[in-house]
């Protein structure tokens, strides 16, 4: 890992801590909740966290904060790119999205969230569905 990315994981990863995102290790994970999660959830965490690492971030799962929730997916330690979500959510209303967006994004360290719905897929299209949603 070259030192510029090591510094950007490092100081992501202090930031999100001290703003009261727990995330559990330094290294790059998908756990899954404490509720239940269909397949096509459970794929859609494995090809995020797969493009997210292509991409060159770290990725953590099911990052917890005492007033925000829980996130499905962060990418961060990208010595070139922001802090970034993915939230995978079926069959989403305007109303969920803004209150994801407003919970995940507004007024924290995380610049942008992508809602991205699951689909009864396969991983290959699960990656094309996460590359598509977040540009990466």
């Amino acid at each position: 890992m070259s030192d510029a990315r090591q510094k950007a994981k490092y100081f992501d990863l202090r930031t999100l801590q001290s703003a009261g995102w727990t995330i559990h290790t330094d290294r790059n994970h998908i756990a899954t909740n404490d509720g239940s999660e269909t397949d096509e959830h459970l794929l859609y965490k494995l090809a995020a966290l797969q493009v997210l690492t292509d991409a060159g971030y770290r990725v953590a799962s099911e990052v917890e904060h005492d007033d925000r929730g829980e996130i499905d997916v962060v990418g961060y330690g990208h010595p070139d790119r922001e802090i970034i979500a993915v939230e995978l959510e079926r069959n989403p209303d305007q109303e969920t999205i803004d209150n994801k967006l407003d919970r995940y994004v507004g007024g924290t360290q995380i610049t942008e969230c992508y809602i991205v719905e699951p689909a009864d897929a396969g991983l290959e299209l699960a990656k094309a569905d996460i590359r598509e949603e977040t540009g990466l």
